[in-house]
């Protein structure tokens, strides 16, 4: 037996497949396909480590089994996990946790447009009666009493979306 062949030590794929903690199925498959190297059927363990270490990418199941998908539960968790958010999601718009977009934007315009429509008349309605007021504290009062008026206007309509 020469020196190469002595270094090298050989594991038979069953026991390279619980080094790594994957099937001697998946090994086999990976041997016949050449990703791991082997002499005899049986796994080269020094390259074979190296081989599992890189991963770059990762031989997946898929390759080694010639393009079956053996990831068939993984994704089928995947699948239901989506499927049952999206049935929460809309028991919560049938209980009416969510807010219609349109609707809510169409609200808020229209509070938009309220405000600078009410602030514009206000000025044009407070505007004499402020100059004619020497007494700042009045002007803060007046202005405050306009202003809390307006903003109740806005509430109102807006609790009757």
């Amino acid at each position: 037996m020469n020196e190469t062949a002595q270094a090298t030590e050989l594991l038979t794929q069953s026991e390279f497949a619980a080094r790594w903690g994957v099937s001697r199925q998946w090994i086999g498959q990976l041997v016949k396909c050449g990703r791991l190297p082997s002499r005899d059927g049986k796994v080269e363990k020094a390259a074979g480590d190296a081989t599992m270490q890189e991963r770059q990418p990762r031989v997946s199941d898929t390759e080694a089994k010639g393009g079956e998908n053996t990831d068939y539960s993984e994704a089928r968790a995947r699948r239901e996990a989506a499927q049952a958010e999206l049935a929460e999601l809309e028991l919560r718009r049938k209980r009416g946790e969510f807010l219609d977009r349109a609707e809510a934007e169409h609200a808020l315009q229209e509070a938009g447009q309220i405000v600078k429509d009410r602030l514009a008349a206000r000025n044009r309605r407070l505007g004499p009666q402020l100059a004619a007021e020497a007494d700042g504290r009045k002007i803060a009062r007046i202005l405050n009493e306009s202003d809390r008026a307006v903003l109740h206007e806005i509430a109102d309509i807006l609790e009757g979306k």
